[in-house]
């Protein structure tokens, strides 16, 4: 892999590595902040790099939906800058999967491929409703106010979620099976913040867009999808989110769809127990789907029919 981008809710960057057989590019969209995502993939797959800086969106009263994904397109705009051409793939993970599944309805012949990692395919009316509930926050407490109420019902409901398997578990550990990098996630003062409730409000209704079935329907047909999850991640549902998901794209006829799932592991992929034996699979992937890339001329049909 030559190029990603890492956009963690600061600034987005550019990574660009030596020349290999088959040259692609990969623009990563994370979560909120998750810990040291970019060291990983820098320790294992890049050797050199060229780091590009940008703006990245302040979600709240100023921020919507659409704006995360232009700031998408802004970076792939200047990472394409630095690629002389390669094909160019979107990694999108948590929260980041949402806003791919964005930017692929509106842009996706812009792009060889995409993955989404540590997905979900959740009920538009039950993100509508809780958008509701970070709207009525917001008018209680303002946008930047911290609403525990809201907390509870997303993220602090995962670890809840991992307990009925595994019993009594420590904070956090519904991101990985691996203490140390809980630990290093705890430790991390720039991890674990609480959204603001005008964030959440931004968020929630952008998933509930996305998950509606006409959304799904507008992505490229022939487009190349690999859906990443482990089955002990609460977020989706212990592997059942991510099958939602693929089932929904398989039935509107993704032509080149493939789904893994990880025994054991959970949120966090590649910050897990197995996490060498994901990035070898998405090296694969990769290599696999850029050299067909390279030798595609045609463009991606812009919807299915």
């Amino acid at each position: 892999v030559d190029m990603r981008m890492m956009h963690h809710g600061r600034t987005p960057c550019v990574e660009h590595g030596g020349d290999a057989d088959a040259r692609a590019e990969m623009l990563r969209i994370g979560g909120d902040r998750q810990h040291g995502l970019l060291c990983c993939l820098e320790q294992k797959i890049v050797d050199e790099r060229l780091v590009v800086e940008g703006d990245h969106g302040d979600l709240g009263e100023r921020c919507s939906w659409q704006t995360l994904v232009d700031d998408v397109q802004r970076v792939r705009q200047r990472a394409a800058g630095h690629t002389d051409g390669a094909p160019i793939f979107l990694f999108g993970h948590s929260l980041g999967s949402f806003i791919t599944l964005t930017v692929l309805e509106q842009h996706g012949p812009m792009y060889a491929g995409a993955i989404l990692s540590g997905t979900d395919h959740p009920s538009a009316l039950r993100c509508r409703a809780a958008a509701l509930l970070a709207r009525i926050e917001c008018a209680r407490m303002g946008a930047n106010g911290v609403s525990d109420a809201l907390q509870r019902l997303t993220v602090g409901a995962y670890d809840r979620r991992l307990a009925r398997y595994y019993g009594p578990v420590r904070g956090n550990a519904w991101l990985s099976g691996d203490d140390a990098a809980v630990d290093a996630y705890n430790a991390d003062p720039d991890c674990g913040f609480a959204l603001r409730v005008g964030a959440w409000h931004t968020l929630l209704n952008g998933i509930a867009r996305t998950s509606s079935a006409h959304r799904l329907r507008r992505l490229p047909m022939t487009l190349p999808l690999l859906i990443l999850a482990g089955r002990d991640d609460p977020m989706g549902k212990f592997g059942r989110g991510p099958q939602r998901v693929a089932r929904a794209l398989d039935c509107d006829g993704q032509r080149d769809l493939e789904l893994r799932l990880y025994d054991g592991q959970r949120h966090e992929l590649l910050h897990d127990i197995h996490a060498d034996t994901v990035i070898a699979d998405i090296r694969r992937w990769l290599e696999a789907r850029a050299l067909k890339a390279a030798h595609t001329a045609a463009p991606f049909p812009l919807h299915k029919e």
